[in-house]
């Protein structure tokens, strides 16, 4: 039998951690701190993911924790396979925003179901397969840290 590597709990979530770390000091980029619903673990996680220098949604290396079922290689590859951008502003959101939320999803038939989300209430139903990364913008596009105070709202939005 095959181990999907991204099949995570929370202690996979350390190592992937530790290695966007890794890999933005390497390439000399920065990180942002985004929501990861990994799909065995307990709680969202906020980790680093690596960011691009013109720092928009689409330019943050979300593969390290969401399974692109691309070969690592590819260069260029379809964004819309992957990514989800909800074209509304969350309501009633108490941050300093006005904020946006961009989703990062697998596509690969062979992830399993993210227990996590279907643990929450709502979820039950939701045929979601694989890790999910949140990556949160101000009113610019720009990517700001997703905080602990946000998890209510990233989760309410991915289940909804």
């Amino acid at each position: 039998m095959t181990t999907n590597y991204h099949q995570c709990d929370n202690e996979r979530v350390r190592e992937l951690a530790m290695d966007a770390r890794y890999v933005a000091k390497h390439m000399g980029y920065s990180t942002v701190r985004c929501g990861l619903f990994g799909m065995d673990c307990s709680k969202i996680h906020i980790v680093p993911a690596v960011v691009g220098p013109e720092r928009r949604a689409f330019d943050v290396i979300f593969r390290t924790y969401v399974n692109a079922s691309v070969s690592r290689e590819t260069l260029v590859y379809n964004l819309d396979r992957f990514m989800i951008n909800p074209d509304r502003y969350l309501v009633n959101f108490m941050g300093d925003g006005p904020f946006k939320f961009t989703i990062f999803k697998s596509n690969h038939p062979l992830d399993g179901p993210n227990n996590l989300i279907r643990s929450f209430y709502g979820g039950q139903d939701l045929e979601v397969r694989g890790n999910v990364m949140v990556v949160k913008t101000d009113q610019d596009g720009l990517v700001c840290p997703v905080v602990a105070s946000d998890n209510f709202f990233i989760q309410r939005l991915v289940v909804e």
